[in-house]
């Protein structure tokens, strides 16, 4: 995809390929030397990641200067069949003045990050990693505290079957009613009503010397924070709790865990779980939140104020797809619409992993642990719009995100919808916009069904803010021609234009997503125009012939 690139006063950001780029190994050697003769001189980069998944692999460079850190400012390079298919992401254009400081300012922790378009210096310094917090200060080059970064993301043995009394996702859900009467807290007290939702499944643990104990190989359950609760072990293969025993937490986070992985495994995803975490379904000092911990190793604390969180699916899922974002594209989860993104990735797999189960009040995330009297929750089907919607509340603006994709649910179905926004994980970056999420979201259907959902995909985007027509113009298609006019021609109200540099001759044609010719037409000019066509709206394929060179373009029409 070729995106005209968006320069402000130092950053370019960028969502490009054209052609393809052919390299000689997929490895960040062969994508360096081809960043080195693509980015302009003396833009410096290292690799710090790489990626597999089951369609493509992602590399993620960050911006050095003179080989001191720029925190936040990475590129995504995009390989298929060594074949580079796409980079995101953004740079910083030093100034002179700039490398000058660099020179004269090197010190142990040293970084710098871009924050209004200008370069800015501190020294960092991890200063608590207790209870599994990962803070860090930034200084100024004075000392000066300048703001603290707080890495949480909120709200090895054989496996063997145990059985295990779950909600499934949650009371509220399976008894398809609301908070309120008999379905209350209660401080976490026994009810019929509430232990009468609890359904009795198998789910993974490890048995080891008679015993029997709550982990698998990559999921483990530890106690890491207050409240000082033991994680429940058994000497049998029955896990057996009501919701008053803290056992019942315990066996809630493994069995969604688990089940998700076991999810995410058959729909080919297995790599994209394929780290270790820790979990403490009683945690976070006892408060009324949960979060994840992006840390060696990652972890996660689910809270215990008002309805424990661990007693809720969606809290669950929605933590853990923190965890899943992380593995895809470490370090990434920066900037105020990139967290947003995050949040809505949990929101929309939460409300896909509970319509798993129910239809009933899907768009309700966390259904059993908010739309209380202890908090509000959110929503899955809003109609907000980006970038009107879009605000410094990064929770409230994630239900941009998460209500477009519950849309694409809506029309291409669950597990079409869950493949694709797996494999877009991997495509985030540092300070992205929901913007670039969305063409990025675009080419992860383009790399795992071929464009068959494409024009789908682009409606809903566009029908919520987060696309335009001219997004999908000018791929593959040379700088040198311009292809002009097309909102116009996608709304049947103007021409498009196709200019040259100088005259060419020119067989042209347009193609349906199917494979169907609509229209077609030779010139020999230096520009020329294809009027308005009269077909049904969809994503449609702008084939080129110039001079014996072939390219092509998607177009829209409405």
């Amino acid at each position: 995809m070729l995106v005209a690139f968006n320069q402000g006063n130092a950053q370019i950001r960028s969502i490009y390929l054209t052609p393809h780029h052919v390299i000689a190994e997929e490895d960040a050697a062969s994508v360096a030397t081809f960043l080195a003769t693509t980015l302009p001189s003396g833009i410096q980069f290292r690799a710090t990641e790489k990626r597999i998944s089951p369609y493509a692999t992602y590399f993620t460079f960050q911006q050095v200067i003179d080989g001191i850190p720029v925190e936040n400012v990475q590129l995504k390079v995009t390989v298929q069949s060594n074949h580079i298919q796409y980079i995101s992401g953004t740079y910083y254009q030093v100034q002179e003045t700039d490398h000058a400081r660099v020179m004269a300012q090197h010190v142990d922790g040293l970084v710098f990050r871009v924050n209004d378009n200008k370069l800015e210096q501190y020294t960092r310094q991890l200063v608590s990693r207790g209870n599994n917090d990962l803070l860090f200060e930034y200084r100024t080059p004075d000392g000066q505290l300048a703001f603290v970064d707080d890495r949480r993301s909120y709200f090895i043995l054989p496996d063997t079957l145990v059985h295990a009394l779950v909600f499934l996702p949650d009371p509220i859900t399976t008894a398809e009613t609301t908070y309120g009467g008999l379905f209350v807290d209660m401080d976490d007290a026994d009810a019929v009503a509430l232990n009468n939702e609890r359904v009795d499944l198998l789910m993974p643990a490890t048995f080891e010397n008679d015993t029997f104990f709550l982990r698998t190989e990559n999921i483990v359950l530890k106690d890491l924070n207050v409240p000082v609760i033991p994680i429940a072990y058994a000497l049998s293969d029955t896990f057996h709790y009501t919701r008053e025993e803290d056992g019942f937490e315990d066996v809630q986070a493994l069995f969604h865990l688990t089940n998700m992985v076991s999810y995410l495994t058959s729909i080919g995803y297995e790599v994209l779980t394929d780290f270790y975490i820790e979990v403490d379904p009683h945690g976070a000092s006892g408060a009324d939140q949960s979060f994840y911990v992006s840390a060696s190793p990652p972890s996660i604390q689910f809270g215990v104020g008002g309805v424990d969180d661990a007693e809720d699916g969606d809290v669950i899922i929605h933590e853990y797809v923190h965890g899943l974002s992380d593995f895809a594209s470490p370090a990434s989860n920066t900037g105020l619409e990139r967290r947003a993104i995050d949040e809505g990735y949990g929101d929309y797999f939460a409300a896909s992993y509970s319509r798993g189960y129910s239809e009933y009040d899907w768009f309700n995330i966390f259904n059993w642990d908010a739309h209380n009297e202890y908090w509000a929750g959110r929503n899955a089907n809003t109609d907000k719009h980006y970038p009107e919607d879009n605000s410094d509340n990064y929770y409230a603006a994630s239900e941009i995100w998460s209500g477009a994709l519950m849309d694409i649910y809506d029309i291409i179905g669950k597990e079409a919808c869950d493949k694709i926004v797996c494999e877009a994980l991997y495509a985030s970056f540092a300070n992205m916009t929901m913007h670039e999420a969305a063409l990025a979201l675009l080419e992860a259907e383009d790399l795992v069904y071929a464009q068959t959902y494409q024009a789908e995909i682009f409606d809903a985007l566009y029908a919520r803010g987060l696309v335009w027509p001219d997004d999908i113009t000018n791929q593959g298609v040379p700088a040198e021609i311009q292809i002009l006019n097309s909102m116009g021609f996608a709304a049947g109200s103007g021409p498009l234009s196709i200019e040259f540099p100088e005259k060419a001759h020119t067989h042209w044609q347009l193609i349906d997503i199917s494979g169907h010719l609509i229209v077609q037409g030779e010139e020999e000019n230096n520009s020329f125009q294809i009027a308005p066509v009269d077909a049904p709206p969809g994503v449609f394929c702008l084939r080129l012939n110039v001079d014996g060179q072939v390219f092509s373009t998607r177009l829209i029409i409405y």
